[in-house]
């Protein structure tokens, strides 16, 4: 499962959301970087592996191009939009 801001991203826009954080130490000064790199779905999924949080590797996922859609469709709160009803709150 994926943790961190990004799950609670991608269902807020409905879409993917990559959370990539650098891991190891710098040559300079010796900071240790820590935290994964993960993908993660609109149905708060993460989208393959998540990848070491210890070696440097790159980070290549295929999502679902139909799930930002099927999400949307679950989701009771988009099917009673109603953006005219907004209009007179917004007119000049």
């Amino acid at each position: 499962m994926a943790t961190g801001a990004a799950p609670a991203a991608a269902v807020a826009v409905e879409y993917l959301v990559g959370a990539i954080n650098r891991v190891g130490a710098e040559d300079l000064g010796g900071d240790d970087f820590s935290g994964t790199s993960h993908f993660v779905g609109p149905a708060d999924r993460s989208v393959g592996e998540v990848a070491s949080d210890k070696e440097t590797e790159r980070v290549v996922r295929a999502p679902d191009p139909a799930e930002p859609r099927e999400v949307r469709d679950r989701r009771r709160f988009h099917r009673a939009r109603a953006p005219g009803a907004y209009a007179p709150l917004t007119a000049p």
